[in-house]
């Protein structure tokens, strides 16, 4: 039987055989160990103007420079934010995407928020609108009211909370 061994970067956990790739398609099993194979390939580049990012309260009328890659980051994402919100020198905003019967409950927003605040209540917080499209065109746009609660229920918490996408 192949040696077997278990991503730990995301909470999906993938168990991977030698020279498998987990569901992020960026990790894969090398000698008993988890590689990223994205480390470094830049896919996605752009010189934007701030108002097209979720960054409401970071220079107006500056530009920011945008960089991605494939594959999963949701290790770069608590952890970061965590990092960031300690820096003093650091500007940190923060975006959820609501897709609807996937993250839009109540109960997730709300403990997102409470935790957010717990680093600093004073952390901006986008709610941003999903559009159905490329490989998740099966769920429909979410709708304005529930952002609008959402927004409520976050502002429990947090000083700043902004609607995107609406």
């Amino acid at each position: 039987m192949p040696e077997r061994v278990v991503c730990r970067i995301c909470p999906h956990a993938c168990v991977l055989v030698e020279g498998g790739h987990g569901l992020c398609r960026a990790r894969v099993a090398r000698g008993g160990a988890v590689v990223d194979e994205n480390y470094g390939r830049v896919t996605s580049l752009a010189l934007d103007p701030v108002e097209k990012k979720p960054l409401a309260r970071w220079h107006p009328g500056s530009l920011v420079l945008s960089v991605g890659s494939y594959g999963c980051n949701l290790a770069t994402v608590k952890v970061t934010i965590e990092m960031l919100a300690g820096a003093p020198s650091c500007h940190l905003e923060v975006t959820t995407l609501v897709v609807p019967g996937m993250n839009d409950a109540v109960e997730e927003i709300d403990a997102a928020a409470a935790w957010l605040a717990s680093l600093d209540p004073s952390i901006p917080y986008h709610l941003t609108r999903f559009f159905p499209s490329h490989r998740l065109r099966d769920r429909p746009p979410t709708p304005v009211s529930t952002l609008r609660e959402l927004r409520r229920v976050a502002r429990r918490h947090l000083d700043d909370v902004l609607l995107g996408n609406c």
